[in-house]
């Protein structure tokens, strides 16, 4: 019959998608990079309309609307990946930094823990926890996780701002 496909085509067709959202994802990631964030946001989307559960461009609109500083967008973003696959810890982590910045260290604990069961001790965890603890006045613990970080990862930007931080605090709690 004149109207059926091969199931080889469909088979193609369906590489060929595969392959088409991979490629609107990379080129939004490259956009991404260069800071051209309207741009990243189309491609991210073009993924999105091929495959409408696809984790990592929705991971990428996260990142987009974080750089934007759009909080809120960022944040169901990162959200709703979580409820798409509960194990992506990337997510986790940028949301629970959100949590942390909007105040709700609680909220964030909550993505550190979730984050502990999936990779015990991973440095981006750590990392936050340890944002949580001086956010919460555990300078001790804050300063111990911080380290424990430096330890497996000495390039840890936010941690390494976040020690000088605590002993800047320190040096003038000092002062006074």
């Amino acid at each position: 019959p004149y109207g059926a496909v091969p199931r080889s085509a469909r088979a193609a067709a369906c590489g060929g998608a595969a392959e088409r959202k991979a490629k609107y994802l990379d080129r939004g990631r490259e956009l991404y990079e260069l800071g051209n964030y309207d741009k990243a946001k189309i491609e991210a989307r073009n993924a999105l309309q091929i495959d409408p559960k696809y984790a990592e461009a929705i991971y990428l609109l996260g990142q987009i609307d974080e750089a934007k500083i759009d909080y809120p967008a960022a944040a169901g973003n990162y959200l709703a990946i979580i409820n798409l696959d509960p194990k992506h810890i990337a997510a986790h982590i940028r949301l629970g930094r959100l949590y942390l910045l909007g105040r709700a260290p609680d909220k964030a604990t909550e993505m550190v823990e979730a984050v502990f069961k999936m990779s015990d001790r991973h440095p981006d965890a750590l990392a936050l926890r340890a944002g949580v603890r001086a956010a919460t006045g555990k300078t001790a613990g804050a300063i111990e996780d911080a380290q424990a970080v430096l330890k497996v990862q000495p390039d840890h930007l936010d941690t390494i701002a976040l020690l000088a931080g605590i002993y800047s605090r320190n040096q003038q709690a000092e002062k006074g």
